[in-house]
């Protein structure tokens, strides 16, 4: 499902599951499933900085070099 905006509100599959993504302002910032698991993104400017899961086990961070 899209909003008006062309970005991806929710997506379902056949069998009832279902992904919904939230935005802050242009940015995705979260990927929820229906049974409460998630991703959470968070950003540094427009660049994803990291990825944490809903338990808080797993968090994955990005950082960007310069190339030379």
């Amino acid at each position: 499902m899209l909003d008006l905006n062309t970005s991806l509100k929710y997506q379902p599959d056949s069998r009832g599951n279902r992904i919904t993504a939230e935005y802050t302002g242009n940015l995705l910032t979260r990927l929820s499933h229906n049974t409460g698991q998630f991703l959470q993104l968070s950003y540094n400017g427009a660049h994803i900085e990291t990825i944490t899961e809903h338990t808080g086990t797993l968090s994955v961070s990005f950082s960007s070099m310069p190339l030379s």
